[in-house]
């Protein structure tokens, strides 16, 4: 009996890890448009996930990417937000703001992974495959 409340206690243990790893894994990006930069250059985002972009500056702002035009925004007056979808990765989309094209500390990178819903599913057969 003693030897069972061991194993049901670990794999409790077990599934809570795992469920907050997930949780971890598949949230949406952040950064802040602070006066001196981004507060996060570099973010990482799941394909079917958002990043959000704040403006945290007195000073108004405007995003732009040449590789990802979702990532590019209207300008963000102080205390605005944009966010956006980037769709499937692997890719990597590079930003600026326009309105400080010369800045470096305005500007960054999003790494896209793959989502963590596939759009493949196998089954079946070695041949099997169905598209979503």
């Amino acid at each position: 009996m003693q030897r069972m409340k061991k194993m049901t206690v670990g794999a409790l243990v077990a599934a809570a890890l795992a469920l907050s790893a997930c949780a971890t894994l598949s949230m949406s990006a952040k950064t802040k448009l602070q006066p001196d930069g981004l507060s996060a250059a570099r973010v990482s985002v799941d394909g079917d996930k958002s990043i959000e972009i704040m403006n945290s500056d007195a000073k108004p702002h405007q995003i732009y990417s040449h590789d990802c035009p979702a990532l590019s925004s209207a300008v963000l007056e102080p205390g605005q937000s944009f966010v956006a979808f980037l769709g499937e990765g692997p890719k990597t989309c590079h930003y600026q703001d326009l309105l400080n094209p010369e800045a470096s500390s305005f500007q960054g990178t999003v790494e896209v992974r793959p989502s963590t819903r596939s759009p493949i599913t196998w089954y079946g057969g070695a041949h099997s495959a169905s598209i979503h």
